[in-house]
């Protein structure tokens, strides 16, 4: 419980607002609790693993008066991933441009910065796990937003994946189809 406290006192020193859940609720149920709770309409989403230069953002966001949502295109030496992640990656990223009718370099980037009202007009639509980029991605796409990709290098990860290839390209695949339904 001191941690907590200690936690507390320290995002309060930075006027950050700490949400927590009782218990682990998914990748995207968070953040789609945080951009319920943002106060401004312009809304940057990215992972803390050492993957996404956070150092872009500014490049990010310096198109945004332009675009509905600018998004960090991954690429480098370490965006293709292992042998079972990457034709995983392939098979989506081609389903995604199908469902969309739209070139794009990275469908599940997880650096991007958006219109927070844009995304929450289709956050029943939005997935509760990690696919949650994707989902927002495929909505902002399919209802005609302006969307700007740009290149950003692909960094190693610190720490293990969560991500588990057979049990998450299921669900990815099966979320990228309710999408193309809905």
């Amino acid at each position: 419980m001191a941690h907590r406290t200690e936690l507390r006192k320290s995002h309060a020193k930075r006027n950050v607002t700490l949400i927590q859940h009782p218990q682990n609720a998914g990748y995207g149920l968070s953040l789609r609790d945080g951009i319920l709770k943002a106060k401004y309409n312009n809304i940057c989403i990215t992972d803390a693993d050492g993957i996404y230069p956070v150092k872009s953002i500014p490049l990010l966001a310096k198109d945004m008066d332009a675009f509905d949502m600018v998004v960090g295109a991954l690429q480098g030496k370490h965006f293709r991933g292992s042998y079972l992640k990457n034709p995983a990656r392939l098979v989506f990223h081609a389903l995604v441009q199908f469902a969309t009718g739209t070139k794009i370099p990275d469908a599940n980037s997880k650096l991007l910065i958006s219109r927070r009202d844009k995304v929450l007009s289709f956050q029943t639509t939005l997935c509760h796990d990690f696919s949650f980029t994707t989902t927002i991605t495929l909505g902002m796409l399919s209802r005609g937003y302006f969307v700007k990709y740009v290149p950003i290098e692909y960094y190693e990860r610190k720490g293990r994946s969560k991500v588990r290839i057979i049990r998450d390209s299921l669900r990815t695949t099966q979320i990228i189809m309710q999408a193309l339904m809905h």
